[in-house]
């Protein structure tokens, strides 16, 4: 199955407002927001370390407020419950040194498991937004849409 993410750019991004377009009111300030995107987030062993050590870097640098994870969130084959230990080895440990939110859609990988632990785990960990398989969320930069995770 395919991951689709749907972006609409709002004016913030081009700093002019686009005739006729209907705007959500953020309280967002002038700056720029940053964000991470990645998906194959990796199995746990020093590969998935190393890139987040490096994702953890650069947030230092830049101002990253949260991550979209575009599917295959814990491989090879997803998670059993919310209580997997794979939960601890392949999100929690990896990457607790950044602070920020997680959007995760599904990849292929994780429907091998519990796809309904992936939803439930966001009542576990603060950091995961996961409320469904088709849901929004609205940063200052763009409304995001994930459709058929």
């Amino acid at each position: 199955m395919r991951t689709w993410v749907y972006l609409i750019v709002f004016s913030a991004l081009f700093g002019a407002p686009l005739p006729g377009m209907v705007y959500a009111a953020h309280n967002c300030p002038a700056s720029t927001e940053g964000f991470l995107a990645f998906g194959d987030a990796g199995m746990g062993n020093s590969g998935q370390k190393e890139v987040a050590e490096a994702m953890s870097t650069f947030c230092q640098n830049h101002d990253c407020q949260w991550v979209a994870l575009l599917g295959d969130n814990i491989y090879p084959n997803g998670v059993d419950s919310v209580d997997d230990p794979q939960w601890k080895t392949k999100f929690e440990r990896p990457y607790e040194n950044l602070e920020i939110p997680f959007y995760p859609c599904l990849g292929n990988h994780d429907y091998f498991g519990d796809v309904d632990a992936q939803f439930e785990y966001a009542s576990k960990n603060s950091r995961w937004k996961f409320p469904g398989r088709y849901y929004r969320y609205s940063t200052c930069l763009a409304d995001f849409f994930r459709y058929r995770c």
